[in-house]
């Protein structure tokens, strides 16, 4: 089993290994927001909208592979200290099972990265976007993500 892979059980009972994925739910100064980016055209669940983030390499912890991801895909700067776990939760795709690590991430986007009502692209040619958490519902995320979109439009954090 990889370093980046955990054991769940299967349908069959045996164990099954799940892909830990890390997501970032980058906060606006404002706390009303968040910065969501959309999967682009020709990749695994093109045109839905996501919270930053992507695999745990084999040898990487959570927190080093959330700071990688985002700033390969956004350009941002990521520290222990800017960020928190929301939530881990698994999920099973078709294709794969998922363990996804929800982190809560505060002071590293602001308006001068990206003012509110406007479109922006990431450093991977994504669209991304503020989108206020009252919103969340009207994006189309995967559906690994429902318990976080829930989540954070209740306010639980």
């Amino acid at each position: 089993m990889a370093a980046n892979e955990t054991l769940q059980e299967g349908v069959d009972g045996m164990p099954k290994e799940a892909l830990d994925v890390v997501l970032a739910v980058i906060v606006h100064p404002g706390r009303r927001h968040c910065l969501l980016s959309k999967r682009p055209e020709g990749v695994h669940l093109a045109g839905h909208w996501e919270f930053p983030g992507g695999k745990v390499g084999l040898t990487e912890g959570l927190q080093a592979a959330l700071t990688r991801e985002v700033r390969e895909e956004l350009g941002l700067v990521v520290s222990t200290a800017d960020s928190r776990l929301f939530n881990s939760l698994n999920h099973s795709y078709p294709e794969r099972d998922v363990c996804l690590h929800t982190y809560l991430v505060e002071g590293v986007a602001s308006e001068a990265y990206l003012p509110l009502g406007e479109d922006g692209v990431g450093s991977e040619g994504q669209l991304t976007r503020w989108v206020a958490f009252s919103r969340l519902g009207d994006y189309d995320f995967p559906a690994a993500n429902a318990p976080i979109v829930a989540a954070l439009k209740r306010n639980r954090w």
